[in-house]
C-alpha cells in the first residue's frame, strides 16, 4: 500500500491560501494507496465543534504564515467572523469585527460579515459589513474597512458609508469595491482606489452594480449585474470590450480571461463556459453546467480548469481535463438548511491541494461544514506501508518512503487525533530526518480508545505536506486470544496486533505440563484460526479435564478450557 503526496498552483475569487495538502485515506492499521479519482481525495474539516467552520465563509487568504478564514462565522471561543488555521487548530485574530460598541444599543441587523481581505504594506486589510474592529471595550471605530497588523486592529481612515463586497490587488494599489458612495472622504459611486495613504475614485463610465473583478495581462475587468458587456479599466474609466453573461464570474485559464457567455449552436443560443483573448469568445469543451446551473467561481492548476457554484450535474464543482468536463468525486452537499440552495463560492489552488469554500456540510460524504480541500497530482516522493499497531508502552509507527529524491523532504512529524477531522497534536518532538525505512513509538501507557495518526512532511520550499490519516481501533491495541469448543475439538482464534518473527501457540495440562504446540515461528498481524483436535502430538487422545492454551507474543495471553469428552 502506498500514500502518494500532493502537489498544486494558481487561484480565483479573493481565495489565498496558505497550504496544507494531502489525503484523507482509511484504513484499520494501514494506510491504502490513493487513486486518480475518489473521493478519498476529499479532506473535511469536520463539524463546527472540530475544525468545520459554524457560519458562511466568504474566503480565505494567506497572512502571517497560517490560513485565515473570513465570513459570518462565530464561536463562542471569540472568532468573530476571522480565524487562522495553523494546520492543527483554528486561532483568534485579536476579537474581530462588530457591528456596534458594547454601550450601543442594537436598533438594526447588528450581524458583522466579512466578504474579502488581501494582504497589503505587510497588514491584513479585510472590508464588509461592520462598525467596529478590535476587543470588547478596546474596539476602533472602523466603517467596513480595517487592517490587521499582527497583533492589532486598526481602522483605515474613515472607512466607506455602505458595505464593501470586494478587495482586489491593482497597480500596486487596493481596489475596493461595494454600496457606498463615500470611500475615505472621496466621492466614489460603488467603486475606489486605496494607495495606502489616499484615496482615488474609479466610477467614470462605470459599469454599475459591479458582479465580479479580475486581473488580466495587468489589466482590470468587470463584469455587471445590470448588463451583458464586459468592461475594462483604462486607467481614467471603464469601457466596455465584450460580451458576458450578466453577472458572470471572472477568471483566468491558459493565459485567456474566462467567463460564462452565451454562443449560439445550430440556432440555438446556450451557456457555455469560454475563453478570451482579446478577439472573440471561444467555447471550452460541452455543455457545463446545465442551463439551470450557476458557476460562481474559478481556479486553474496544471492546465485544467476548476469549475464551483451551483451545479446539480457535477455536484457542485467540475473539472475541465482539457478533453472532458469531469465531477470530482461526489463532490460537496448539501446544505446545513433543506429546501435552501447551497454550492461552492471559492475555490483556490495552493500547496498541492484544491481549497473549497461555500454553504455545505459535506465533502466526498465525509463531514466538512463549509471547507473542504481535495488533492491534486502527485509528486515523486511516495509513503508505502504506512501502518500503526500496539506494543507495550503504545503504539508503534512504521512506514517507508520512495522516490528518486528524498532530498524534497526536509523533516517528519508524527501527528495524533481522537478523531479523524482533528484536531491533531504532535508527538514527535523534533522533525524527523527522512530515510527509507522510518519507525516511531508513540509512548503513552494510558490508551483505551481508537487513535488516528498522520505523517506531516515538509518540503524544502517550506510546502506542507500529509500521509494518512490511519486508525488504530481500541480493540486493536493489544492482542487477544478466544476458545470455543466443537464436536470434539476446540477452535483457537487469536488476532496479533503487530506482526511477529516468534510467537507461540501451546497447550498445558492443569499441572503445567506441555500437551501440545500448536503453532511457533512467524506470522502477520491480524486474525488467525487454528483448530485443536484435543489429542497429544503424537496422536493420542487427551483425558478429560482442566487445559490451558496459552498465547505468546507481544504479550503473555492464557484462556482456561474444561473438555467433557475425548477426542473422535
Amino acid at each position: 500500500m502506498s500514500i502518494l503526496l500532493q502537489k498544486g498552483g494558481g487561484c480565483f475569487l479573493g481565495l489565498l491560501l496558505l497550504g496544507v495538502s494531502g489525503i484523507n485515506t482509511q484504513a484499520s492499521s494501514q494506510a491504502h494507496s490513493t487513486t486518480s479519482t475518489g473521493n478519498t481525495r476529499w479532506w473535511g474539516f469536520g463539524t463546527p465543534e472540530e475544525n468545520g467552520l459554524p457560519g458562511g465563509v466568504s474566503g480565505f487568504v494567506g497572512f502571517g504564515g497560517n490560513l485565515v478564514a473570513f465570513g459570518g462565522f462565530f464561536q463562542p471561543s471569540g472568532m468573530h467572523c476571522i480565524g487562522a488555521w495553523d494546520g492543527a487548530r483554528w486561532e483568534l485574530l485579536g476579537a474581530g469585527v462588530f457591528m456596534k460598541h458594547p454601550a450601543e444599543p442594537c436598533n438594526d441587523d447588528c450581524t458583522p460579515w466579512i466578504s474579502s481581505a488581501v494582504p497589503f504594506g505587510g497588514d491584513l486589510l479585510v472590508g464588509g459589513r461592520f462598525r467596529y474592529a478590535g476587543g470588547y471595550f478596546s474596539r476602533h471605530r472602523a466603517d467596513n474597512l480595517a487592517k490587521w497588523n499582527g497583533m492589532n486592529w486598526q481602522p483605515v481612515g474613515v472607512g466607506t458609508d455602505g458595505d464593501v463586497e470586494d478587495l482586489l490587488l491593482y497597480d500596486n494599489s487596493v481596489v475596493v469595491i461595494g454600496s457606498f458612495t463615500m470611500a475615505g472622504g472621496v466621492a466614489a459611486a460603488g467603486i475606489a482606489r486605496w494607495d495606502g495613504s489616499a484615496w482615488f475614485a474609479m466610477d467614470s463610465g462605470s459599469p454599475g452594480a459591479i458582479a465580479y473583478t479580475t486581473v488580466w495581462r495587468s489589466n482590470l475587468f468587470a463584469s455587471s449585474y445590470l448588463s451583458n458587456e464586459l468592461f475594462r479599466w483604462s486607467g481614467s474609466d471603464w469601457q466596455a470590450v465584450g460580451q458576458v453573461m450578466r453577472a458572470s464570474p471572472l477568471g483566468v485559464y491558459r493565459d485567456s480571461l474566462v467567463a460564462r457567455v452565451e454562443v449560439v449552436e445550430e440556432a440555438i443560443t446556450r451557456r457555455r463556459i469560454a475563453t478570451w483573448a482579446g478577439a472573440e469568445w471561444v467555447p471550452i469543451g460541452g455543455r457545463l453546467p446545465s442551463e439551470l446551473g450557476s458557476p460562481d467561481c474559478f481556479a486553474e492548476f496544471e492546465e485544467h480548469l476548476f469549475v464551483g457554484g451551483s451545479l446539480p450535474e457535477y455536484n457542485n464543482i467540475a473539472e475541465w481535463t482539457g478533453a472532458s468536463w469531469d465531477s470530482l468525486g461526489s463532490g460537496v452537499g448539501p446544505g446545513l438548511f433543506p429546501h435552501v440552495s447551497y454550492g461552492v463560492g471559492s475555490l483556490q489552488v495552493w500547496g498541492g491541494s484544491l481549497f473549497v469554500g461555500g454553504d455545505f456540510i459535506a465533502a466526498g460524504h465525509k463531514t466538512s461544514y463549509r471547507i473542504a480541500r481535495w488533492d491534486l497530482e502527485t509528486t515523486s516522493v511516495e509513503v508505502e506501508a504506512f501502518e500503526a499497531w500496539a506494543v507495550e508502552g503504545g503504539v508503534q509507527l512504521g512506514w517507508h518512503l520512495s522516490g528518486a529524491d528524498l532530498s524534497e523532504i526536509t523533516g517528519i512529524e508524527v501527528e495524533r487525533a481522537d478523531v479523524e477531522a482533528g484536531p491533531y497534536e504532535r508527538r514527535t518532538t523534533q522533525a524527523l530526518a527522512p530515510s527509507r525505512a522510518m519507525q516511531f513509538l508513540d509512548h503513552d501507557e494510558g490508551i483505551s480508545a481508537a487513535r488516528w495518526y498522520r505523517l506531516r512532511l515538509t518540503e524544502v520550499d517550506g510546502a506542507i505536506h500529509f500521509a494518512g490519516p490511519i486508525v488504530v481501533d481500541a480493540g486493536q491495541l493489544a492482542s487477544t486470544l478466544t476458545l470455543s469448543k466443537s464436536s470434539g475439538r476446540v477452535e483457537v482464534r487469536y488476532r496479533l496486533a503487530r506482526p511477529s518473527a516468534s510467537i507461540s501457540l501451546d497447550v498445558y495440562s492443569a499441572n503445567g505440563r506441555l500437551v501440545r504446540t500448536l503453532v511457533r515461528g512467524a506470522q502477520s498481524r491480524g486474525e488467525h484460526m487454528i483448530a485443536w483436535d484435543q489429542r497429544r502430538a503424537g496422536g493420542e487422545s487427551v483425558a478429560r479435564g482442566v487445559y490451558f492454551v496459552r498465547l505468546r507474543a507481544d504479550r503473555t495471553l492464557t484462556r482456561r478450557v474444561v473438555l467433557l469428552d475425548s477426542a473422535r
